[in-house]
């Protein structure tokens, strides 16, 4: 591994300061408020950095990277997620506590002040990613008044109350993508040679080209280690939902969707390469600190040099590149979306980058595919067309063949005039009892913690009230069995009972704050279907078996503990209930 020489300057402390500097007239009164703070301090810490710019970003990168490693490689991580909330603010303040910073380095020539870190150092570096998780953190909360989500007001001009809508809807659905995903990488892993675990033999040959360069990790490696975290890598990304934001065959700037996603892997790959030895080594040599070993540095021409070695185009590097860098636009757009986010680089001047741990390891498929969006929107766009197709082949592939039959189109509703009423996206019916599901189909992108986008979705289901309005209909209570036939289907059994209505989205089905959804239709999200139909395999009308479960599923969600929070800031305390 390369290194220079030269320890980091000590820097000063991070303080906390208010300022009057006004925003957008767009943001309520709340938001321009906390906008305020977070401009006042960020110009502060940047203030007492300058001219040490480099030395701290290192130190936010490695700060970052130790979080990550915490929360999904540590023996504890699921108690740290669910109670390390000083860990979680430092996630959060990422995008703002780095992107004063990057501003300043892009295109520098600079080097890289490469040392060990320092007590004095860390504790700087975590202090100001607290501090802009804290105001990053409070700002969102603040924001969803703009959506109905919460309510805002001064008791005092140095007094700010919040309270907030409950969030057991959105809590459910991300509750359910995670078991989803969960279960994907289970299924992925039953039987691969990767799934459990390191093998002594790999342990071996860790150690033949492992060593230590005073603090830093420093090794080699050969072809057969690569390929074998290139394949942990794949398990790792399966059941992403980011990865399966398109079909594979769409393309985006020249490039199918499949191959950026096998670019994700690969970066993947050599996230969990270098971690391993880097945890080898510590096992081997407990004296070292973690956190000097997880961030690394390269030139941007040895970056090259790899990815045109692992058989990239050369025409497409620099592209590809790009697309994972994190610098100060995309911060900047990660900051305005109140994303986290996840670079597999991120911009250290003209020649050189950083190589984090933190992207890959908190989800290595959703950087890149936010880039992808932004960059290439009209074949994004484009891609979008082909979806409810792939959505039906995976209908078709919950409820398979030969108790189902999933026609490979869907249909069109007329009225007695023979105009068209509406379509029905999608349409499984049960052979052995004759009942019979009409679906429409959903896919939005994942919009994460987006609240502008968050609320695009929202509408846009909602339009699907006026879907179950017509099909309700147009079904006029006839059974399944008419239904069937009115729609070119013929079943071996006599369906009794009316069509099950499903509004089916791909990500979040249900929204906080939302009551307006028709009952006569289910409306649930992929993963949540998936859940039920797990548990109703055995019945005997499964398609009502799961809509009932969801049902009860829905009925059972709690709603999350009231309580009050109090966060001091300078000039303001805010008070967060619900």
């Amino acid at each position: 591994m390369r290194r220079t020489s030269g320890a980091p300057a000590k820097g000063p402390a991070v303080p906390l300061e208010p300022s009057a500097r006004r925003l957008s007239e767009e943001k309520t009164r709340a938001e321009f408020r906390l906008a305020e703070i977070s401009q006042a301090y960020s110009a502060s810490v940047s203030e007492a950095w300058r001219g040490r710019e480099r030395t701290f970003v290192l130190e936010l990168v490695r700060a970052l990277d130790e979080v990550a490693f915490a929360f999904t490689l540590a023996p504890n991580r699921a108690r740290l997620i669910e109670r390390d909330a000083r860990r979680d603010r430092i996630r959060l303040g990422a995008a703002s506590a780095l992107r004063p910073f990057l501003q300043v380095l892009a295109g520098d020539p600079g080097g890289v002040p490469w040392g060990p870190t320092t007590c004095a150092l860390s504790s700087l570096a975590d202090q100001h990613l607290e501090n802009c998780g804290r105001i990053a953190g409070l700002a969102r909360v603040a924001a969803l008044e703009r959506y109905g989500l919460a309510q805002s007001t001064f008791v005092r001009q140095d007094h700010l109350v919040i309270e907030v809508a409950s969030a057991c809807e959105d809590a459910a659905s991300l509750k359910a993508e995670q078991w989803l995903q969960g279960l994907v990488r289970r299924r992925s892993a039953q039987g691969h040679p990767v799934s459990s675990g390191l093998s002594q033999l790999m342990r071996d040959r860790i150690d033949e080209y492992l060593d230590v360069d005073d603090w830093f990790i420093k090794y080699d490696s050969d072809a057969e280690l690569i390929a074998y975290y290139r394949r942990l890598a794949s398990l790792q990304a399966s059941g992403c939902a980011e990865a399966g934001a398109l079909p594979g065959e769409v393309t985006l700037g020249g490039r199918s969707f499949q191959d950026w996603n096998a670019a994700s892997v690969a970066a993947l790959g050599r996230v969990l390469h270098h971690l391993g030895f880097a945890t080898r080594l510590l096992a081997t040599q407990p004296e070292l600190e973690l956190r000097n070993l997880l961030t690394a540095f390269a030139r941007r021409s040895d970056v090259f040099a790899v990815l045109k070695q692992a058989g990239e185009d050369p025409g497409k590097i620099a592209e590809i590149m790009s697309c994972m860098t994190l610098d100060a636009p995309n911060a900047e757009a990660c900051e305005r979306s109140h994303e986290i986010p996840l670079p597999y680089y991120v911009d250290y001047g003209r020649d050189f980058v950083l190589l984090p741990v933190f992207g890959g390891l908190l989800n290595p498929c959703a950087g890149l595919v936010w880039e992808l969006k932004r960059r290439y929107r009209r074949d994004w766009d484009r891609g979008v067309a082909s979806r409810e197709a792939a959505f039906r082949q995976e209908l078709r592939s919950l409820f398979p063949p030969p108790r189902f039959e999933v026609p490979d189109s869907g249909r069109l509703l007329r009225r007695p005039d023979g105009g068209t009423l509406t379509d029905i996206d999608a349409l499984v019916l049960d052979l052995k009892t004759g009942s019979l599901g009409l679906f429409q189909l959903k896919w939005h992108d994942v919009f994460g913690r987006s609240l502008a986008e968050r609320n695009s979705r929202r509408l846009n289901l909602l339009a699907a009230n006026e879907w179950v309005a017509r099909v309700n209909d147009w079904v006029k209570g006839r059974s399944s069995c008419d239904v069937g036939a009115a729609l070119g289907l013929r079943s071996a059994v006599a369906g009794k009972r009316p069509p099950c209505l499903f509004v089916l989205a791909r990500h979040a089905a249900r929204f906080a704050g939302d009551h307006e959804f028709d009952q006569r239709a289910t409306w649930a999200g992929w993963a949540q279907v998936v859940w039920a139909f797990e548990r109703s395999q055995d019945d005997v009308d499964v398609l009502w078996s799961v809509r009932k479960r969801l049902g009860r599923k829905r009925s059972s969600h709690a709603n999350p503990a009231s309580g009050v929070s109090i966060h001091p800031l300078p000039g303001l305390t805010v008070e967060i209930r619900g």
